[in-house]
């Protein structure tokens, strides 16, 4: 067990803050996780899988995500988890029973005192109705972005001038358009139909 403990805790140590490490530890061997840590992916930071067929409970991660985005990747996904444990498999995915559990458990980390200043500031508005993703919440991903390392920040779409052609991580190429209420009304290139787009969504390229 300790050397099982020790494996652990090395790895999170390269991802999450240092005091939240032994915490996320012990749900991750109490609840016998399967934690996987992945490559970038364009819409989602983290899911939860539940057990299936004698598997265990698995949890995915981008691996290029700041210290305070992933340990609340991780504690969203946790909360996943722990909603099925104790409510089975039929209830909403982000529904009472999954908030609930989310406040309860991030309590225990706001505890840990591990966020900068503004990360708790808007973490605490974040959690008086936690939405399905932290990439929902704007203020949050903006505040979060501030922690991003140099390799893995790009460029987001209100960013970018009108008029501007950038391709996303999806493989289609826009060009820009003028602000809407929320998003950007963007024309897609190759078949002029016309989208809204995220003004946080990553740029994967500029098109000169």
């Amino acid at each position: 067990m300790s050397n099982q403990r020790e494996n652990i805790e090395n790895v999170l140590e390269k991802y999450i803050p240092k005091a939240a490490v032994p915490i996320c530890t012990d749900w991750i061997i109490h609840y016998k996780v399967f934690v996987d840590i992945t490559k970038k992916r364009a819409y989602k930071y983290g899911d939860y899988r539940a057990p299936y067929k004698g598997s265990t409970h698995k949890i995915t991660i981008n691996h290029d995500l700041n210290p305070y985005q992933f340990l609340l990747t991780f504690v969203h996904e946790m909360a996943h988890l722990m909603a099925h444990v104790q409510h089975g498999a039929y209830i909403q995915s982000h529904g009472k029973e999954w908030k609930m559990i989310f406040s309860h458990v991030m309590q225990h980390v706001f505890n840990l005192n591990v966020f900068p200043h503004d990360v708790q500031k808007a973490l605490v508005t974040h959690m008086q109705n936690p939405k399905y993703s932290s990439c929902a919440d704007e203020n949050l991903m903006r505040v979060m972005r501030n922690y991003d390392k140099a390799e893995h920040k790009r460029i987001v779409v209100e960013e970018l001038p009108i008029g501007c052609v950038f391709e996303l991580d999806i493989g289609k190429t826009f060009i820009k358009g003028e602000k809407l209420r929320k998003n950007y009304s963007c024309i897609e290139k190759s078949t002029g139909r016309k989208y809204t787009v995220h003004p946080l969504a990553e740029v994967k390229r500029v098109i000169e």
